[in-house]
């Protein structure tokens, strides 16, 4: 857990956050996200990072989006291959929902493993649940934020 911490600006990245993770695992994050303007743009936690920065990186995120939509991906170098797409949920937070006069609103998110399974969670509500197989798990984790978009994450932690 730390104090917070901002991110702004035009990329897609994806940031290591904590130490390589293996075995049973959970981590979690409270983001808020600020007027994303019209920008469908995503954001969420990413594990099993390796070789972020080269050619070969590898690791499997979670996102949502403003309109309360979540999706799981892979990435394996070049390729982005889809495990379950864009769906919608009514536990996702979307800009429009948050307090009257709010600048921000809070997704608390939360990605389990435990055994051959997976768990994706969304303000204590499980989303998704997919089964580890063959996606990048163990490894880097962190938090993915794609373009233009304006969070502040006040919360991060991983449980072992």
């Amino acid at each position: 857990a730390g104090s917070g911490a901002d991110a702004a600006g035009a990329g897609t990245g994806a940031v290591a956050v904590g130490a390589g993770i293996s075995g049973d695992w959970r981590v979690e994050a409270d983001i808020y996200l600020f007027d994303p303007g019209e920008r469908r743009e995503a954001f969420g936690l990413f594990v099993g990072g390796r070789d972020l920065t080269g050619p070969e990186q590898a690791y499997t995120y979670v996102l949502i989006r403003n309109g309360g939509e979540f999706i799981v991906k892979e990435r394996a170098g070049a390729e982005a291959p889809t495990v379950i797409g864009w769906t919608a949920h009514e536990a996702i937070r979307s800009f429009a929902d948050r307090a009257d006069g709010d600048s921000s609103v809070l997704n608390q998110l939360a990605l389990e493993r435990r055994g051959g399974e997976v768990r994706y969670y969304v303000n204590g509500d499980e989303v998704a649940r997919f089964d580890a197989g063959s996606l990048p798990l163990d490894g880097l984790v962190g938090l993915r934020v794609n373009h233009g978009l304006d969070v502040h994450v006040s919360r991060f932690e991983i449980t072992f």
